[in-house]
């Protein structure tokens, strides 16, 4: 990952989540500021966590099918929702 040390950006802001592995990531640009959003965490899947989507699709159809019609308002049974 050095090659990010390589470019100068001036005024470079990073963004991660707030999982750790995204931070450790970041750690690696040389940026002059670093902002951690919660909302840029991944969907927690709650009671899907470790499932593929063709497990999904497989085990609990009506689900598979909510998801599809409404990606972006769609949680998972027992996910949490992460508000800003």
């Amino acid at each position: 990952m050095s090659h990010f040390f390589l470019v100068d950006i001036k005024h470079l802001t990073v963004w991660t989540s707030k999982l750790q592995r995204t931070e450790s990531t970041a750690a690696y640009v040389n940026a002059t500021e670093r902002k951690r959003f919660s909302s840029l965490n991944e969907i927690d899947a709650g009671n899907f966590d470790g499932l593929s989507y063709e497990d999904i699709e497989e085990l609990y159809p009506e689900e598979f099918e909510k998801r599809l019609e409404d990606k972006l308002g769609y949680r998972y049974p027992g996910g949490k929702v992460e508000l800003f």
